[in-house]
């Protein structure tokens, strides 16, 4: 798939932006993004229960405007702000997809069916701007907005999805850890090896690991009786979160998100000088 801190050309009238603000697409991003689904599995209905929905869903707005601003403000791909705001938004998301079932009493295949309509949307308009679909790079405040859109409502996708799969009769062990584990890495052998669309790619492998970072939490926390190692909620959370934090300080540190000797597709050598620092 396409990323990395590429310079190209801008035109038009979009903001110009020195380098990709979004991390190269390699092994990291993608062991970093399940995690965050993973370690965001249930603060969210212990916050609600202590403080109510109002108050919880007022800050989580909040920080979520913050973390964008920040995000957008940057001239660069910075771990911490690029995460932070990734983070905010799965958490977001989740929470907005849930609420549709819990408060409007939708049912979550219809969850699934409207944000998947809202993402397919938002895609073709994305497409019919000119700008390119490149998840991996965002060069330009157009796409930028784009990206965010889209991220968000591939989010609320895949937490629908997961919830889905459960009305629906998969189990956390059969349905999220060995379904959707098979068929998210058929998706990257297709388009390692066969030449699948890498946007197409992107987003059915971004919607798959939502629900295979819930599972994986499930599976740690749930009682041995029923499968699971029985590590219990809490101390899964905290662990999950101790290793996305660190998985964002090595990124920041190393300022690359990829893995020592990790390929990547990113096209360079355009004849644009190098930008990338501030």
């Amino acid at each position: 798939m396409i990323g990395g801190r590429c310079q190209r050309k801008l035109s038009g009238s979009s903001t110009s932006i020195a380098a990709s603000k979004v991390p190269e697409l390699t092994a990291v991003f993608w062991v970093t993004k399940a995690l965050i689904t993973g370690a965001s599995e249930w603060w969210p209905d212990y916050f609600y229960r202590r403080f109510g929905l109002v108050v919880v869903t007022g800050v989580l707005v909040a920080v979520l405007v913050a973390a964008l601003a920040l995000q957008f403000n940057v001239r660069r791909n910075h771990a911490w702000i690029f995460w932070l705001a990734f983070g905010v938004a799965s958490v977001a998301a989740k929470e907005a997809a849930n609420g549709e079932h819990r408060v409007l009493g939708f049912s979550y295949v219809f969850v699934v069916v409207f944000w998947f309509v809202v993402l397919t949307a938002i895609l073709v308009s994305w497409r019919a701007s000119g700008e390119t679909l490149a998840p991996g790079s965002v060069y330009t405040r157009r796409q930028e907005l784009f990206y965010c859109a889209a991220i968000g409502s591939g989010f609320a996708l895949s937490a629908a999805a997961g919830h889905a799969s459960a009305d629906l009769g998969f189990s956390y062990l059969r349905g999220e850890l060995l379904v959707v584990a098979a068929l998210t890495a058929t998706i990257a052998l297709a388009w390692w090896r066969f030449n699948l669309n890498p946007v197409l790619a992107f987003w059915l492998a971004f919607v798959l690991t939502g629900p295979l970072g819930g599972g994986l939490a499930s599976w740690m926390a749930t009682g041995r009786s029923a499968g699971g190692l029985g590590l219990g909620r809490w101390p899964v959370s905290l662990c999950l979160t101790i290793a996305v934090v660190g998985l964002v300080a090595c990124m920041a540190v190393s300022r690359r998100e990829t893995w020592p000797g990790a390929p990547s597709a990113c096209v360079r050598n355009t004849g644009v000088p190098d930008q990338t620092k501030d």
